[in-house]
């Protein structure tokens, strides 16, 4: 960090209260941009306003008890899909606290940080509305080597990434134990509700420009959705069930393994021109109605692994015993073992996957999902299937696109623009300057949530941008290398 960004830090610190650019592509958040709170499972009350944030198992009053926290961040100052360089979270144990410090009297007290994907307030939440996660892309707090121990650098850049390309998942994350079964064990951290202002949680990210150009969801409903679950003891089709499983456990006293494969309609026409594929992400959701137990780790740990289906197959006849070849070890994407029971697994990058299904049509036949390690028993994934009753959690697969990067050659690093006026009424100047005014450059303009609504190519250090038919509120101009943003008010 250098000496301007040491000393914005420390200035912040003394207000207590920041969300400020510190430079054009770094943010720095902290008090009442952040919303926290502690939740436990025998206090029923909303407890959003604790000096304290706390991941624990403990006795209180002579229960056991469970307690976790939640902690939020306003992210609307970064443009949505820009690519977040690094999100560093600081953590600060809470001296004051009336619960013990960190704790391991009773085991490992290591954490584990997940992003919630549901909606919360500090107001209202508790133990029994706490809203659902998903592990992907989880951050272990390693176990603290002493009782007082601060966390001032927590890498969290893959969770915020997720966050920025998801707008309407901005949701923060969940703290906790790592495993919640033994008792006597905690981790203990000051709340933005601290009196001290200096060991708040605040976050730290550097991010550059957009990243992709346009976003597409492919979300197969019922008729047109494509999944099935098979089973080694169970030998019937099950292309109908509305629940996917992926799991080794006893069916009738005889030891069975299940796998679920899922294919989505795509092909090489739905990648724009002069475009290409920059990230593929997998949507599985957890399913709460499921005759079979939720995700379970009974029998040890869930890891998934999932894999390119390299024949065709049909949901309506698949069975253990005629199901399609797969391909190799090598081409296959694992996926962290659950940590909750009832967990969603969002954004999945099955980007390779995509990709190799797209230059090879003739094997591009979905996906197979299934344990990586299918010889212990109880140890399962629950999800729903595009037959469920709730169409909310029908599986779903996103798909990023960018320009290609050959067309980059025009471009230049040191590129800078001007904007003015600033807000406008839908017209405005765009002034080149520097080594830009030397260039043959293309401008890109992106609406608040992200999309392109407009590309052109200019030649002159002069151009004038008419949005008169774009609603107004804020758009992203990108030219070269450099965004910035431009609010348009009719």
């Amino acid at each position: 960090m250098n000496l301007p960004e040491k000393l914005f830090l420390f200035l912040s610190l003394l207000l207590g209260c920041t969300y400020s650019v510190i430079a054009q592509d770094s943010i720095f958040i902290s008090g009442d941009y952040i919303e926290d709170a502690y939740v436990n499972s025998i206090i029923d009350e909303p407890n959003g306003h604790w000096q304290s944030l706390i991941a624990a198992k403990w006795t209180y009053n002579g229960y056991e008890g469970v307690g976790r926290s939640f902690i939020k961040f306003d992210l609307s100052g970064i443009p949505y899909y820009s690519k977040i360089i690094s999100a560093r979270l600081s953590l600060f144990h809470d001296p004051s606290s009336g619960h013990i410090g960190h704790s391991n009297m009773g085991g490992d007290n290591s954490g584990i940080i997940m992003r919630a994907v549901e909606d919360w307030t500090d107001n209202e939440i508790t133990w029994y509305t706490q809203p659902v996660t998903t592990n992907t892309n989880w951050v272990i707090l390693p176990a603290p080597e002493s009782d007082d121990q601060d966390y001032p650098d927590i890498d969290v850049t893959k969770l915020v990434q997720d966050m920025v390309n998801h707008p309407g998942v901005q949701q923060g994350f969940i703290l906790k134990l790592f495993d919640e079964y033994d008792l006597y064990r905690s981790l203990v951290f000051a709340s933005v509700d601290h009196s001290d202002t200096n060991i708040r949680p605040r976050l730290f990210i550097k991010y550059d420009d957009v990243q992709y150009t346009s976003v597409i969801n492919i979300k197969p409903d019922g008729e047109e959705g494509k999944d099935a679950y098979i089973n080694s003891v169970l030998h019937d089709p099950r292309g109908d069930q509305p629940t996917l499983i992926a799991t080794v456990w006893t069916y009738n006293g005889e030891e069975g393994t299940g796998r679920f494969l899922i294919d989505f309609p795509f092909s090489q026409d739905i990648i724009p021109e002069g475009m290409q594929i920059l990230k593929a992400e997998l949507n599985l959701y957890y399913d709460p109605v499921s005759e079979h137990i939720g995700h379970s780790v009974l029998g040890g740990k869930n890891d998934l692994i999932i894999r390119r289906i390299t024949e065709s197959w049909d949901e309506h006849t698949v069975t253990w015993y005629n199901q399609p070849e797969t391909s190799a070890d090598a081409d296959q994407v694992v996926v962290n073992s659950s940590n909750l029971e009832n967990q969603d697994y969002l954004n999945i990058d099955v980007t390779g996957l995509v990709n190799t299904m797209i230059n090879n049509p003739d094997e591009k036949h979905g996906f197979m999902v299934k344990l990586l390690e299918e010889s212990h028993i109880y140890r399962s994934v629950v999800f729903a299937s595009s037959d469920h009753q709730d169409t909310l959690l029908w599986p779903s697969l996103d798909v990023y696109f960018g320009v290609m990067a050959q067309n980059h050659n025009i471009q230049s690093d040191n590129v800078d623009f001007l904007i003015f006026p600033n807000p406008n009424q839908g017209e405005f100047t765009l002034k080149l300057t520097g080594q830009a005014q030397k260039k043959k450059l293309n401008i890109l303009i992106f609406s608040d949530k992200g999309w392109l609504i407009k590309s052109e190519s200019v030649n002159s250090d002069v151009s004038l941008i008419n949005l008169m038919d774009s609603p107004a509120g804020i758009y992203y101009v990108r030219v070269g290398n450099r965004v910035k943003k431009v609010c348009v008010i009719h």
